[in-house]
């Protein structure tokens, strides 16, 4: 005898349900331009009966979501293909506006535990929907384990501004046995560009007080695997390295380099730069010139191949 069969609804009522749409009738627009995907097969009839749990998204939809924190979390999920989070019990650590919170929901759990230090933030469209409970002014860290009153068998983590590390001890308490976590680990920088920007000046400022050899240890050891992490080619930053030594050496008057410039330049007319008739450029310009030259330099290798490479 064939078991029961699972509660069924209109995919445009239940797109309206799950906040995918404001109205039925954009819902039906999106179903029949073709728009709409339930568990991974596009639907294009409104009234088509669809499980009440079904995975539903919109394709080609970068809004879907009330914050793009929930394009990150389907990437994530679309990535790891055999976590299904229909019917699961969830809790969203950091949840803000509700971005991972909303697309869980529209994945098709049951239930999300928003946990937040904050107040307030929590999207009206994520508050009103019946699925979610709101933890507010709640660290996780310190949360009495009775503010979640049956064990959870899935988490999602976006603290930006503290490291997992403090998060993951904290969580086991909640947690039912099996469960499936799920964490964003944030990248040090928010682009190539500003993460070109900051290892720039840091560069610089190597090489007016290191000497070439130790500057490159120190760089190979700690900031090369940064630059990588943050989308930059390795052969383009080792050329930056280069150039920002150079602008560091030739940067007086800082410890080895001073002492370059006077070898370049001679004692006497370092000296008595200071005392020349004219304009300050002109009294300073054996030491200005390269320095500009060696700076716009490298501003171009910086920053040339990430703008035109879309960084």
């Amino acid at each position: 005898m064939a078991g029961p069969r699972a509660a069924r609804e209109r995919l445009d009522k239940l797109m309206v349900e799950r906040g995918l749409c404001e109205t039925r009738s954009r819902a039906q627009a999106l179903i029949v331009a073709g728009r709409v995907i339930v568990d991974e097969h596009a639907v294009d009839k409104p009234g088509t009966a669809v499980a009440v749990d079904a995975a539903i998204r919109l394709k080609g939809e970068d809004h879907s979501f009330v914050s793009r924190g929930g394009l990150k979390l389907r990437g994530a999920l679309d990535a790891f293909g055999d976590l299904d989070v229909r019917g699961r019990v969830a809790m969203d650590v950091g949840a803000s506006t509700g971005g991972f919170t909303d697309c869980l929901l529209q994945a098709g759990v049951a239930r999300v535990y928003a946990v937040d230090v904050g107040y307030g933030q929590l999207a009206w469209k994520i508050a009103q929907d019946p699925r979610v409970v709101s933890i507010e002014r709640q660290n996780i860290r310190t949360m009495p384990r009775e503010a979640i009153p049956e064990p959870v068998d899935l988490v999602v983590i976006d603290c930006s501004f503290i490291s997992l590390t403090r998060v993951l001890p904290a969580l086991p308490p909640f947690l039912a046995r099996p469960a499936d976590v799920v964490a964003l680990v944030p990248a040090a920088f928010a682009s190539p560009l500003a993460a070109m920007a900051v290892l720039m000046v840091v560069l610089v400022v190597i090489g007016m007080v290191m000497d070439p050899y130790g500057a490159v240890i120190l760089v190979q050891a700690t900031l090369a695997g940064i630059a990588s992490a943050s989308g930059i080619d390795p052969v383009h930053f080792w050329m930056v390295v280069l150039v920002a030594f150079e602008l560091g050496y030739l940067t007086p008057p800082v410890a080895l380099n001073h002492l370059l410039a006077r070898q370049v330049i001679g004692d006497d007319p370092a000296l008595e730069s200071g005392a020349l008739p004219g304009s300050w450029w002109r009294r300073h310009e054996r030491y200005a010139l390269p320095i500009a030259v060696m700076a716009t330099t490298l501003l171009l290798v910086a920053f040339g191949p990430l703008l035109v490479g879309g960084g």
